[in-house]
């Protein structure tokens, strides 16, 4: 932003109101803040599948470090019972739920985007490469 002349001015009404802001680097004291929350999160995610799954919490750690599994893969590791399609994962819906015969999918109604919301987003992504930049660059 510097090479392009743009000086922010930042006004919060909260110590943390502006963590993570891209114009600026963030303290240590604001990395530790949101690792916590990260770690948190991630705590809960597990003890969550664990409970879901009828596992224990130290099976379903080491499984949960960001990496992918195939269809397969989960299946063999107990974290989904079948294999399907939308069609099948709908079927089994409806089913549990005791719905009799086609089940009816009502999707959201899509509203046309403003001009506003097209240029806001614009910003938006702009603000969010920059901090990934920033922040998520080695």
């Amino acid at each position: 932003m510097k090479k392009i002349g743009y000086k922010a001015e930042i006004l919060k009404g909260g110590r943390y109101k502006d963590i993570g802001n891209p114009m600026r680097e963030m303290t240590r004291e604001e990395i530790g803040l949101l690792q916590q929350l990260i770690d948190s999160i991630h705590n809960q995610f597990i003890r969550d599948v664990a409970s879901g799954r009828n596992q224990d919490v130290e099976r379903v750690r080491p499984l949960a470090d960001g990496r992918l599994f195939t269809g397969e893969q989960a299946k063999d590791l107990g974290l989904v019972d079948r294999l399907g399609s939308f069609q099948d994962a709908l079927d089994r819906a409806a089913e549990l739920a005791g719905i009799e015969g086609k089940p009816t999918v009502l999707y959201p109604e899509r509203k046309k985007p403003r001009i506003w919301d097209v240029l806001f987003q614009g910003l938006v992504d702009h603000f969010v490469e920059g901090f990934q930049r920033a922040y998520l660059t080695p």
